[in-house]
């Protein structure tokens, strides 16, 4: 028995009554079909090995009706219905997996193969991708669109993509890092300087990772929760959106160059794309959700995305290890900080966000709480940090709770005088 063999790709239209031995592909695909057919095979030997022989049958006995079918056999389409109205439903739910896993592995290196197409375009330089920012760029140019018009555009352009929860329960998060892990050893296998011997590990790692797939219920058992659906969701949020950003406004940026020269360069790009999420906040949709779950959302989707920060502010921390006995430092760079304070939120996180600047902090106070000893307590463990140097006074002294405005100050006076002496 054979591996399922590669599926017709796009680039390639399939027509009724066509053989497939008839297609012929484009060179520029032949890293899919070779991805896809390596996959292919992993899947077959995985399928024989985990679902035995009965299983491996089935699939290749379905594969074959639906090509047979497709190419204008009247019976093909008979035996395929005939063969799924046989299964029992256990049977059918390894059937589905079995199809579903190699169309996973599949769709996987389509990805893949999208990132060795740009990286193609960008190493000959002979031609744009179409629909790239280059391309519309200079088709834009070519159009008679300056420079300022295109810079007035982008600034009002605003794109929004809102975050969902799945209307099952969400995949989870180990089968999604098997995904990516897939996916990256699909690109190191692009170097044509690996040794045959290197090639054959990553197969093995990425035939582990699809075993593993195989293995593991794609969504979790228990009831879905609004805590998964947002773990789920911060998956793509600190793996996926966070560091594919920043290369988007990079490319708009490298783009705009490469058309308009030093100008285009000196085009200041606008924040052009926002999140949004209904995740953890869709009070209508979800009953359970709660003006604190909002709260514990926004918190955790800000603790994360800081300590990314964090971490990329240690790694160039470790970069600059000049000395000024050896280069010089500008004056934008050198000049103290000490008399330029920054006015932050009180936060649990305060540690985290002290890390991140070598300025003095000043906490700002923000909307009165209902429990105004949970604020001033609070206030006391934020004003322990060493960078954190008074208070703003705001809201929550002038307009406390109990409406004591004086109790208010005199306390906060104390914590700022508690916090000042322990620090000498």
């Amino acid at each position: 028995m054979s591996a399922p063999p590669p599926p017709v790709v796009p680039s390639a239209a399939f027509q009724p009554g066509e053989k497939r031995g008839d297609i012929h592909f484009a060179t520029k695909d032949a890293g899919l079909r070779k991805d896809v057919h390596d996959l292919g095979v992993i899947v077959g030997q995985l399928l024989e090995e985990q679902g035995g022989a009965t299983l491996f049958g089935r699939v290749e006995e379905a594969r074959r009706a639906a090509i047979d079918a497709r190419e204008g056999d009247p019976t093909g389409g008979q035996r395929l219905e005939a063969l799924v109205a046989a299964l029992s439903p256990a049977e059918s739910q390894d059937f589905i997996r079995a199809f579903s896993t190699y169309f996973l592995a599949v769709n996987l290196a389509e990805t893949v193969h999208r990132i060795r197409r740009r990286r193609d375009y960008l190493r000959e330089g002979k031609h744009r991708q179409p629909g790239g920012f280059e391309d519309t760029l200079f088709e834009l140019k070519e159009a008679g669109v300056s420079l300022d018009e295109v810079g007035h555009a982008l600034a009002t352009l605003h794109i929004e993509p809102v975050l969902t929860a799945h209307p099952t329960e969400p995949t989870r998060r180990t089968i999604l890092r098997r995904q990516t892990d897939i996916v990256r050893r699909l690109i190191d296998m692009q170097n044509a300087a690996l040794s045959p011997r290197e090639l054959s590990a990553d197969l093995e790692n990425i035939r582990d990772d699809i075993t593993a797939i195989w293995q593991t219920e794609e969504h979790p058992t228990e009831a879905r929760t609004v805590a998964a659906e947002h773990e789920h969701v911060l998956f793509f949020l600190t793996d996926c959106i966070y560091r594919v950003m920043p290369a988007v406004y990079e490319t708009c940026e490298a783009a705009l160059g490469a058309v308009w020269g030093e100008a285009g360069t000196k085009l200041e790009l606008p924040v052009m794309v926002r999140l949004a999420s209904w995740i953890g906040g869709d009070m209508v949709g979800r009953g359970e959700i709660t003006a604190r779950t909002i709260r514990a959302t926004l918190a955790r989707q800000r603790a994360l995305v800081l300590d990314l920060y964090h971490r990329e502010c240690r790694e160039l921390a470790e970069k600059l290890s000049q000395s000024t006995t050896r280069v010089g430092v500008s004056a934008a760079l050198s000049g103290s900080s000490a008399y330029t304070w920054l006015k932050i939120q009180a936060t649990d996180d305060i540690a985290t966000v002290a890390a991140m600047t070598t300025q003095p902090l000043l906490l700002l106070g923000g909307t009165p709480g209902p429990d105004p000893a949970a604020t001033f307590a609070l206030w006391e463990r934020c004003l322990a940090e060493p960078s954190v140097r008074g208070l703003v006074i705001g809201r929550s002294l002038l307009y406390p709770p109990d409406g004591d405005v004086a109790g208010a100050v005199a306390t906060a006076a104390r914590l700022v005088e508690h916090a000042a002496a322990a620090q000498r």
